[in-house]
């Protein structure tokens, strides 16, 4: 009998019918401003050598967080207080060992986990401690046997929080005392996936629309300024849910939560869960409505769409029962790519922006795309597999490398799939019915996953044709150039125009950004470090590189707005003079630029039908209900193209 049989018959070794035995788990959150937390396990154990797991792969994540490295002061004691003797295991630096003697029933785990300094992939499942915010992944700050099926575990889970703070969380707990937050008995699964958010400073929103589940907003900032925001915006926060659940014309849950911190003490981010999301935004990002239409806007209801894309229905190849081993992430252009399409048209129809201020957004998301030429030697699915290799690398060759583009073109192919339902079936088919059809979810639903199979058979039944060939094309096979037909399809082709769209300046206000990539072809951040060079455009002509300074614009130091100036008076005899520090040494660079402002825009073509629009519209209130496609969208042509 081996060691993880062994420990999973003492977990079972209870009367029959029974649950295993719950981990007792307590967390100490009350050093979290000195950047500490403490934690204690307790759980039933028997004699020999037991091992011991720290998550490393959390969901969500698309790679091994290592925070295993944040991890310390590693205690085990029996019931008596005495230590055990443990060792890590050579090869996986999460898994520990630990030798239990003879007599000894219940083991006693003691850890505690550094925050504030998330791994390259953790952020967004790490821990966060500040005088005002506190978040707790609870990933980070347990561990867990190694057994044949640890989602079946149960953890009984109480968190001691610092004085004066309030907490969110999709879980329900009960006040104990000392003000301890009780979340009784919890699945491992389902406690990992319901991180927890707390502060001096809270706000709550509880919003309820026709047909649609319960919304609630646990909103925190560094300051009370951060969660004064105005009735106009309370009301396009209550939109959200309601406009996805038309779309997806049922719901998982019967309640979601959003946890939303208001910082700059944190990292940014956001990350899906199935109950709720997390996310960390800036200070003014629900006042400000340029910040609010470029970041909030999208984000909220891109995280809320993993609730069914991603959550309720996973890629079977990211389906795992424990937290250790490593996922296939292959299908990430649906469980990203999807998601990102989705979360388009719920920000659109439920009013966060506007239609015109979208295809400014759309087109400026084309245009990058579309620059991307390691195309030509890697496909989108390899972005995919890949994925754990791509998040948080450096932008340099970001154009040969390829980043995330499962994202931004795993939309677009969504959105070709979208026009060609609509233009096979006369407008009886789309994409809405597509995820009524196949993300269709009762409240409580157990998740289950699916694969490519699955999708091209959901597709058939819409509108009959080469979904298969078309996937392969587009998703499996390299390719020159960005497929721009689905504009085409859409109604639009990609131009260029001198008017700065209002997405851009919006831009440049949430990231510090000096943008002219369409025009001599660089970002520069406001200190003036260029963060992104354009091959075959004017700045990477005249030699320049990612990282390199500009110092000087045309004479004058450096500013956002005079690498804009200079760029608007670019003329035949005026190039555009740059004074560059790069490894050491300074230089003068002459661009040979002189078009003038020029930005991407969706031109509109009259000989096609504007689909896009339409399929930006918000539904009706009362949804139809999912077709019987098999006969009544049958197309007269086949579909796929």
């Amino acid at each position: 009998m081996n060691a993880r049989t062994a420990f999973l018959l003492t977990l079972l070794a209870v009367p029959c019918g029974a649950a295993p035995p719950d981990v007792e788990l307590a967390i100490d959150a009350t050093q979290a401003q000195r950047g500490l937390l403490s934690s204690e396990m307790s759980l039933p154990v028997s004699a020999g050598d037991r091992y011991f797991w720290h998550p490393n792969w959390a969901p969500g994540v698309t790679g091994p967080t290592e925070q295993v490295s944040n991890l310390v002061g590693l205690v085990f004691e029996d019931e008596f207080g005495q230590p055990l003797r443990w060792r890590r295991d050579p090869t996986r630096a999460n898994l520990f060992c630990v030798s239990v003697p003879d007599g000894v029933a219940r083991l006693t785990v003691k850890l505690k986990y550094v925050m504030n300094q998330p791994a390259r992939l953790s952020s967004s499942v790490d821990c966060y401690g500040t005088p005002d915010l506190l978040v707790i992944n609870f990933n980070a700050c347990l561990l867990y046997p190694d057994c044949d099926a640890p989602a079946r575990l149960s953890y009984r889970t109480r968190v001691s929080l610092p004085d004066g703070f309030q907490h969110g969380c999709a879980l329900t707990a009960k006040q104990g005392p000392e003000g301890v937050l009780d979340f009784g008995a919890v699945g491992l699964a389902e406690l990992i996936d319901s991180p927890l958010a707390a502060g001096r400073f809270a706000r709550e929103l509880t919003t309820a629309g026709p047909g649609a589940p319960d919304a609630r907003f646990f909103l925190l900032g560094e300051s009370p300024e951060c969660l004064s925001i105005s009735p106009d915006r309370e009301r396009q926060l209550s939109r959200i849910l309601p406009e996805a659940t038309r779309l997806f014309g049922s719901a998982p849950f019967t309640e979601y939560t959003f946890l939303i911190l208001c910082t700059n003490d944190l990292p940014r981010f956001g990350l899906e869960h199935r109950g709720c999301s997390l996310m960390v935004l800036r200070p003014d990002a629900l006042q400000d409505d340029q910040v609010y239409s470029y970041r909030g806007a999208y984000l909220l209801p891109h995280e809320l769409a993993h609730a069914w894309c991603g959550k309720h229905r996973t890629p079977r190849g990211m389906q795992s029962d424990n937290f250790h081993t490593p996922v296939d992430t292959e299908l990430l252009w649906v469980y990203e790519g999807l998601t990102q399409y989705l979360m388009q048209l719920i920000a659109v129809r439920s009013g966060q922006v506007d239609a015109d201020y979208h295809l400014g957004y759309l087109a400026d998301r084309v245009a990058e795309q579309a620059r991307r030429d390691g195309r030509a030697w890697r496909s989108l699915a390899d972005t995919a597999v890949a994925a754990r290799t791509l998040r948080g690398q450096d932008a340099q060759w970001r154009g040969l490398r390829r980043a995330q583009d499962y994202y931004d073109e795993g939309a677009l192919f969504w959105l070709r799939v979208d026009c060609l339902l609509r233009a096979s079936s006369d407008g009886r088919a789309s994409l809405d019915e597509f995820c009524r059809e196949f993300f269709h979810a009762e409240a409580g639903a157990t998740p289950t996953g699916f694969d490519v199979d699955e999708i091209v058979t959901t597709l058939d039944s819409l509108s009959p044709g080469d979904w298969r060939g078309l996937i392969e094309r587009l998703i499996y096979q390299p390719r020159d150039t960005l497929d721009l037909e689905v504009l085409q399809l859409a109604g639009y082709r990609l131009a260029e125009g001198d008017r700065r769209p209002a997405c851009l300046d919006a831009y440049e206000k949430v990231w510090g950004f000096a943008t002219a990539e369409s025009s001599i072809g660089l970002v520069a951040d406001k200190r003036g470090e260029i963060r992104r060079v354009v091959e075959g455009a004017a700045a990477a002509a005249a030699g320049l590189t990612d990282r390199a300074d500009i110092v000087a614009v045309n004479g004058r130091a450096f500013s956002r707005s005079r690498l804009r100036a200079a760029v608007e008076a670019s003329e035949p005899d005026r190039p555009i003079e740059l004074i560059v520090r790069q490894d050491g040494r300074v230089h003068t660079c002459t661009l040979p630029y002189n078009g003038g402002p020029r930005y991407p825009i969706l031109e509109r073509r009259d000989e096609t039908p504007d689909r896009l629009r339409a399929i930006l519209r918000p539904l009706p209130a009362t949804p139809p209900a999912r077709l019987p496609v098999a006969e009544e969208t049958k197309p007269r042509a086949r579909s796929a193209s």
